[in-house]
Formats: structure tokens, C-alpha cells, sequence
């Protein structure tokens, strides 16, 4: 399996819980977890980047298939865990010379 260890400036962790809604009438709601398991996603960005760098990223991205494959990673308090690609979330851009990168990765259980 593949593991990511390219750079990045920015990184933002997104929790949630499996949570199953269910609407009435009268506008009550029931709640129920569907799993104890959280939703764990991250949220990452780089700027700055020479062509040449970039083109690394998009290499390891393309490697995996984008969202298909899964590779590991180490989180930001030292775990490592099992992570893909969040589909249409890979997005760079180009800005006088330099390049800016975004992705998301979700935690696969």
C-alpha cells in the first residue's frame, strides 16, 4: 500500500457521526446512530508550488486512480490510518508563475 508523505501547509480535520434522521409530521425528528464509527475526513492545501512540484502531487493522485485506491497516512497527532482520495476534491490552480493545490482525504474503516 502506498503512503502519502508530501508536504502541506494547511490541513483541517472534519469529524462527524453516522446519523440516521427520521422527519414526522409536525416537524419532530428522531435521531438513532447508525454505527459507533466517526466520519473522519481532512481537509488539505499547499501554495507556492513550482510546476515540477506540482506535477509530483498529481503523480501520486493519478498513481491511486484518484479516489479508487486507498494509501496511508500519518494524521496530525501521529496515527496512521487508512485513507483515499475525496472525489472532485483535488483541485489546483495557477497564479503568476505558482501553483496552489487543495484535496481531501477520508478515513477508510
Amino acid at each position: 500500500m502506498a503512503v502519502f508523505t508530501l508536504e502541506y501547509e494547511t490541513c483541517e480535520s472534519v469529524r462527524d457521526a453516522h446519523v440516521l434522521v427520521t422527519l414526522f409530521e409536525g416537524q419532530s425528528e428522531q435521531r438513532r446512530l447508525k454505527s459507533d464509527a466517526a466520519i473522519i475526513a481532512y481537509k488539505f492545501s499547499v501554495q507556492g508550488l513550482t510546476q515540477i512540484q506540482l506535477q509530483t502531487y498529481v503523480a501520486f493522485y493519478d498513481a491511486r486512480s484518484g479516489a479508487y485506491e486507498t494509501f496511508t497516512w500519518e494524521d496530525p497527532l501521529g496515527a496512521t490510518v487508512t485513507v483515499r482520495f475525496v472525489p472532485e476534491t483535488f483541485i489546483y490552480r495557477h497564479d503568476k508563475g505558482t501553483y496552489s493545490l487543495s484535496w481531501e482525504f477520508k478515513v477508510v474503516n
